[in-house]
């Protein structure tokens, strides 16, 4: 059955990547275009650049293969100085407003309607005919023996990151609707396109890794964790909420450990491992599944293992084998599964020391209201004062208790209100 989930899983896999292949492709005609060869490349000026500052070429100027016509091509009247004549692919002339007009609803010329400007940059106009590339490649019509190395696409990555960063701040600075609108599309452009080249890096690992030279991706043996020995026989009840905020709290800080985008090391940072995504959303979805269940801790983590494994099985097979990038992605998933675990053994360490027998807070408070948790706690001990029940030595393990709970409560910001509603549930 998992075989053939995974068979309908891949080919819906490669269904959606040869989907958004044709729709970049499509995009990448039209917001750029240029020869494929790159030694004959000529790239594009940016639309605002063009439309705000167009160049103008005067009546003795033109070149020889424009003087045929000395027609405006859209208006049909004569050329002059005075009509600023603007030439295009050094062959069509046309009058400056005629042109400025025409070009404000399209993107050709009018004579040859070949492209005359491009939303995006001259890097990113040379870059797409690379990526173009890539996201052609078939790993059905690959020839027998031939391996590709995956290096080009994360240093791909590294670049886009950097470019974000700048085009968010300069969308930000720019003042000129027009330019603002050439990097707000440059940016989306950037943003698909990366999660196009994410998607094929991701189907190519499920379903012919071994046709792909991967990075050795950074995530130190030294930063796994696994959930203590003496902590695992802990009863806990998962709490959705609580599990997917230690989860995604852990993400972050292993993404702040990510260095600077321009540096040589950025492109071995797991999270661009191609299954750091997919790992992601299983561990929530097994997350969302147990949702108010209760049993060890031993058993919740476990179970959080086994979804990835079962869902990845070629993460398993290839950690087995050795392969670097698979044991970076174990440790990575074993260090997000512990630090899920063990949110959830300290709040049921918290909960015991609240409710135990000698706890914070008696059962026969629950739902009082948060105003009158603090009163009612001291009328209790005033109470347990005049009636001198216990004997002195329960009095001092009891005081110690409690002062473990208000500490362990103190590091967790909880107020008594939270107190109140935690024993509420």
């Amino acid at each position: 059955m998992t075989h053939v989930c995974l068979s309908i899983l891949g080919e819906a896999a490669s269904l959606l990547l040869r989907l958004i292949s044709v729709v970049l492709r499509t995009l990448g005609n039209c917001i750029m275009t240029g020869p494929q060869d790159m030694a004959t490349f000529t790239a594009l000026p940016r639309r605002y650049k063009f439309l705000i500052d167009t160049p103008i070429t005067r009546m003795a100027k033109l070149p020889p293969t424009c003087k045929a016509s000395l027609d405006c091509a859209i208006c049909i009247e004569q050329l002059t100085d005075e009509r600023e004549p603007v030439v295009l692919h050094k062959t069509h002339v046309f009058c400056k407003n005629c042109i400025i007009t025409w070009l404000r609803e399209h993107n050709s010329c009018p004579s040859c309607r070949r492209a005359i400007y491009s939303h995006l940059s001259y890097h990113n106009q040379k870059l797409w005919p690379r990526i173009d590339a890539i996201l052609s490649i078939n790993v059905k019509g690959l020839t027998e023996g031939v391996v590709l190395d995956e290096s080009e696409i994360v240093t791909i990555f590294a670049d886009f990151t950097g470019q974000l960063s700048r085009l968010e701040v300069l969308i930000c600075e720019s003042q000129v609707p027009l330019k603002r609108s050439d990097l707000k599309i440059e940016h989306e452009w950037i943003r698909t396109t990366g999660d196009a080249l994410y998607g094929w890096r991701e189907f190519m690992y499920l379903q012919a890794p071994q046709r792909v030279i991967w990075t050795t991706y950074d995530f130190p043996s030294a930063l796994r964790r696994t959930v203590p020995s003496h902590d695992s026989m802990q009863v806990v009840r998962v709490s959705a909420g609580r599990s997917m905020g230690a989860l995604h709290n852990t993400i972050d800080v292993e993404c702040q450990r990510q260095p600077n985008s321009y540096s040589r090391e950025w492109p071995t940072h797991i999270a661009i491992h191609p299954l750091f995504s997919r790992v992601r959303s299983v561990l929530k979805r097994a997350i969302a599944e147990t949702r108010g269940s209760e049993g060890e801790a031993r058993r919740y983590n476990a179970y959080l293992l086994e979804a990835v494994w079962a869902y990845v099985p070629i993460l398993s097979q290839r950690a087995e084998e050795g392969h670097l990038d698979a044991l970076a992605m174990q440790r990575c998933m074993t260090t997000l599964v512990t630090a899920v675990v063990e949110a959830e053994i300290r709040h049921a360490r918290i909960v015991a020391q609240i409710e135990g027998p000698h706890g914070l807070v008696n059962r026969r408070y629950k739902g009082a209201p948060a105003d009158d948790f603090e009163s009612d706690v001291q009328t209790e001990e005033d109470n347990d004062e005049e009636t001198g029940n216990g004997d002195e030595s329960d009095s001092d393990s009891g005081s110690d208790i409690t002062d473990a709970a208000v500490e362990e409560l103190a590091e967790l910001a909880i107020s008594a209100g939270d107190v109140t509603a935690m024993v509420a549930t």
